[in-house]
């Protein structure tokens, strides 16, 4: 009686007004449930058929296909960290701490590089792209696509319709589109939207003005063009048929986190920096935080993100090694500048005069250091860059310290400056002296980029972010700013106690939701053994609700996992 209810209202405001209305939904079947952690449980995991033979696979977008393998389900999945994309079966999850004993998916489609058939497209001058997303839509693929390192705000588009979902012969049926915000015309980018794709439930979408769809981007290179923080943006799918490269559709933010508005955390004022810390010591979000996936149940008042979590306290930026101690002496500087032997140290210790490197090749550019080996002073310095400025928290460092300057004692000869704060001891002779960029402990990564494992297991746990969905309607009909809105709580699970001899690192995980039965989550997780690096893991939840039917009998959280929660974040609530 309720939907029936519900239905007339909206007939009757298209008939009247001839648009859509902001409806608020109080119907039963738990519409009016806000999900906890203790609404997700874990059934295990499967291991993914080898999805590259490139050195590792990242399931960053996702996308569930009920239709798909003979109608039991399947998942289309970026196969690789740019633009390969695949098609597997579902497998048994279990929930054995050892991933060797693990089901194994099977591949439907074999893996094609669609990087210059349809992400290239986005950007005509940089082909450094990368598939965002993955969306089942009927008989075709909604695909969106960004640049991985660019700084503009408008691109030529992003969001993309298949010919069909026959990787190996599909062609663009639409697309790129720029799925447009309305209310933020300073936040065209896609680097708000160009991600992960979700569908809106029936229930909601008359109050999202009839949209069907989202899709969200954040932590993307280039922090003036993305979010600091969950991001999504509302639109309609089939306003994408017909459109071409650079064509707009309309579409509006409902929660995002532009440079300036860090409400979680992150980089502001050139510091990377949580606004929680010093009030309720609650580290929502860091620049080391990752991209990740949408979850958007059939059930419940909540949408979840889900993202690798950095810990702020361990922040750093530059060349990443496993080897060395977060607080001890460090590994070393990423000698880019140079190695050299015979420097000396003068001016109080100051200066360090550097024999036979050219001073041209030294930048000063907040990032750069020079460490003396074996040498303990300055000690237990904190990270200074760019992104840190002068703060007390990130990773630490003995014999380092920061270049504030540079010139030449004497051709081919070169001196560099330090900080009257940070001093070497004076009077150093036959010194080994690295120029470069200070490289960052992290026994997870190796990249050079954001590090921040954390200290305690060291890794990168996931971090879910769960948000009430009247608090985005409010964004929707413009009584709040996207960055107004908090989750109303955060929890964080680690499975990497699970048994496999790999670094513990999740990547850039994605999440594709099966919602024929009761909100099956799939986490594409790279999570990969050494004697199988080309492939993924995948982690399967299910998502419970008061109201909803339970499976029986349920699966408890697998011993040696750890689940711990940090909720009860103020935020603006809709009345």
């Amino acid at each position: 009686m309720n939907r029936i209810v519900i239905a007339l209202m909206v007939a009757t405001a298209l008939h009247l007004e001839q648009q859509w209305l902001p409806v608020r939904v109080t119907l039963g079947g738990g519409t009016n449930t806000l999900l906890t952690s203790s609404s997700f449980v874990d059934l295990g995991g499967f291991k993914t058929p080898a999805l590259s033979d490139l050195a590792y696979s990242a399931m960053r977008g996702m996308g569930f296909d009920a239709a798909g393998n003979g109608a039991a389900g399947s998942i289309y999945t970026n196969a690789f960290g740019n633009a390969q994309i695949a098609e597997i079966s579902l497998a048994t999850p279990s929930l054995s701490t050892n991933q060797g004993t693990w089901n194994t998916a099977t591949r439907l489609q074999n893996t094609v590089n669609i990087q210059a058939s349809f992400c290239n497209d986005v950007e005509q001058i940089n082909d450094d792209t990368r598939l965002g997303g993955v969306f089942v839509v009927g008989s075709q693929l909604m695909l969106t696509c960004y640049v991985e390192y660019s700084g503009a705000l408008i691109a030529d588009g992003s969001h993309f319709l298949t010919s069909s979902k026959t990787i190996a012969s599909m062609t663009k049926s639409a697309g790129p589109a720029n799925a447009v915000s309305t209310r933020y015309s300073t936040n065209l980018s896609p680097g708000f939207a160009a991600g992960p794709i979700v569908e809106i439930p029936a229930q909601w979408r008359a109050s999202f003005g009839g949209h069907t769809h989202a899709s969200g981007l954040w932590s993307a290179p280039i922090t003036s063009r993305t979010s600091q923080g969950p991001s999504m943006r509302v639109f309609t799918a089939s306003d994408l048929v017909g459109k071409t490269t650079g064509q707009g559709i309309t579409g509006v933010d409902v929660v995002g986190y532009p440079l300036g508005h860090p409400t979680l955390g992150g980089l502001y004022s050139g510091q990377c920096s949580s606004l929680y810390k010093g009030t309720n010591d609650i580290d929502g979000w860091s620049c080391a935080s990752s991209r990740g996936g949408i979850i958007w149940p059939t059930y419940g008042r909540t949408v979840v993100f889900v993202s690798r979590h950095g810990d702020l306290d361990q922040y750093c930026y530059g060349l990443g090694v496993t080897s060395g101690d977060r607080d001890g002496p460090i590994p070393g500087v990423d000698t880019f500048w140079g190695q050299v032997s015979g420097a000396s140290t003068s001016l109080g210790g100051t200066r360090v005069t550097v024999p036979n490197l050219n001073v041209s090749s030294i930048t000063t550019d907040g990032r750069s250091a020079v460490y003396l080996s074996g040498e303990t002073v300055p000690a237990n310095k904190a990270y200074i860059s760019a992104e840190t400025g002068n703060q007390d928290n990130g990773q630490r460092y003995d014999g380092a310290a920061p270049i504030i300057g540079k010139g030449n004692s004497g051709t081919p000869s070169a001196y560099v400056d330090v900080s009257a704060s940070n001093p070497f001891n004076d009077g150093l002779t036959g010194k080994t002296a690295n120029v470069g960029e200070l490289t960052c402990w992290d026994p997870a990564e190796t990249s050079k980029g954001q590090h921040a494992p954390a200290l305690t297991t060291p890794n990168y746990p996931l971090r879910f972010y769960l948000y009430d969905i009247n608090d985005l309607i409010s964004v929707y009909e413009g009584t709040l700013e996207k960055w107004e809105v908090y989750p109303y709580e955060m929890f964080t699970i680690d499975f990497t106690g699970i048994t496999r001899n790999v670094s513990a690192t999740y990547g850039l995980p994605g999440a594709a939701l099966n919602p024929t039965t009761v909100n099956t989550v799939y986490l594409g997780l790279n999570m990969t053994e050494t004697a199988n690096p080309e492939r993924a893991t995948v982690r399967t939840l299910q998502i419970t609700n008061p109201d909803a039917p339970k499976p029986e009998p349920l699966l408890p959280i697998a011993a040696g996992l750890a689940v711990w929660s940090v909720g009860g974040l103020l935020r603006r609530r809709r009345v």
